[in-house]
């Protein structure tokens, strides 16, 4: 048993099917048939599966490939294991459903990072700490951005109001600028946090295209940064700060804005842009390590979210490296 499970979450990951919200619902208290649960074909010469249990290096994305609804059907053998989360799950059933409960799988929180199957990245992020010179410092000031697959974090953003699960210092131009805000010292750096859930019914993040089927999250993010600043005569500027690829749990290095705090007086803020997670190659370790050993980048899913803490040092603040 414990082998047909795990070959059906491979089968789950691995393929992009579609349930109907209200297929979903009425199948939730009810014993399913092993058709209704099953995969069909995925273990076929050219299918994803065949790789994953023969060490093939042919492999297909096909629609002849794809499983059914093994892992997205409560009431399915494999449901609990894909969204641990909903409500039905929580007594530790494994099955979703088939033993009754809720009729509702909205949990209160987002379930943070569950598509890790070698464990949530440790990553690595220093500490930041008092200045040189200076006996007292506050604390550094943080805030989380939580934008949907393809889209980018631009505060200037007409549905930048709507952002979930993104701190509401960072909704808006006005605010955002109150974050940077500071007479002359100013330095930024981000922390990728892990992939949200891509649970049919959790509101993560802003526009998601739901439902959707889980593959591994990402264990790196890749994206760009620019300064958006308001010089004294109300004209806008923009300069590019690079590129960054970053590690789940791990902390760029800081880049330091303070020779834009002079040029630009009436506030400045950040744009994250081009956001690609190394989720491009499906690695030979995939089953056992998710996307930790993968070098290839693409954008995020319109199914899922991408997350990340931005930390802020300013005057009076601790700093960091």
């Amino acid at each position: 048993m414990r082998t047909t499970l795990i070959f059906f979450f491979f089968a789950f990951i691995l393929t992009g099917c579609i349930q109907d919200k209200s297929t979903k619902k009425n199948n939730f208290n009810s014993e399913n048939t092993i058709s209704q649960c099953n995969g069909a074909n995925y273990n076929s010469i050219g299918c994803p599966g065949y790789v994953a249990t023969t060490g093939s290096t042919t492999g297909s994305t096909s629609s002849s490939c794809l499983g059914n609804n093994y892992y997205l059907v409560a009431g399915c053998p494999g449901y609990c294991i894909s969204y641990p989360s909903a409500a039905q799950c929580q007594s530790g059933s494994t099955t979703g459903g088939t033993t009754g409960g809720s009729t509702s799988t909205q949990p209160l929180y987002p379930n943070w990072g569950v598509q890790y199957p070698g464990g949530v990245p440790s990553g690595s992020c220093s500490s930041a700490y008092t200045p040189s010179g200076t006996t007292n410092a506050y604390e550094t000031r943080k805030a989380t951005v939580t934008i949907v697959g393809g889209a980018w974090y631009n505060p200037a953003d007409p549905v930048a109001s709507n952002y979930l699960n993104t701190s509401s210092i960072l909704k808006s131009v006005n605010s955002a600028k109150t974050f940077f805000m500071t007479d002359s010292v100013a330095k930024v750096r981000f922390k990728v946090k892990p992939q949200p859930e891509a649970a049919q019914t959790t509101d993560t993040c802003y526009g998601r295209n739901m439902p959707a089927s889980s593959i591994a999250g990402y264990t790196k993010l890749q994206f760009n940064v620019t300064l958006r600043g308001v010089r004294a005569d109300d004209s806008t500027g923009e300069e590019p700060l690079g590129t960054q690829t970053v590690g789940v749990n791990s902390c760029s290095p800081a880049i330091d804005l303070s020779s834009y705090v002079s040029q630009y007086p009436k506030g400045i803020y950040l744009v994250i842009s081009n956001v690609k997670g190394n989720q491009g190659t499906w690695p030979s370790d995939y089953h056992t390590n998710g996307f930790k050993n993968s070098n290839t980048y693409m954008n995020v899913r319109t199914f899922d979210c991408w997350t990340m803490d931005l930390e802020v040092s300013a005057d009076g603040t601790k700093t960091f490296d």
